[in-house]
């Protein structure tokens, strides 16, 4: 994680002066989570993780799934 974080670092946004935050996308696992990270003497140092607890997660024909991610 820290090496991709590391690749796209200058592109990422800056929620904060000098952190920057990556988001990945929602998996039946794992809901989306933000890394936030900071350059420190060329190295890319991961400083904080939020994983989104409210996120919900249905497969194809769940009953109650308002809008099917697929």
């Amino acid at each position: 994680m820290e090496e991709l974080f590391g690749r796209l670092f200058d592109e990422l946004p800056e929620p904060y002066a000098g952190i920057r935050a990556w988001t990945t996308i929602g998996v039946p696992f794992f809901g989306p989570m933000t890394f936030y990270g900071l350059l420190v003497n060329d190295y890319v140092e991961l400083i904080d993780l939020v994983v989104d607890e409210d996120y919900e997660w249905y497969s194809p024909g769940d009953p109650g799934a308002d809008n099917e991610p697929f």
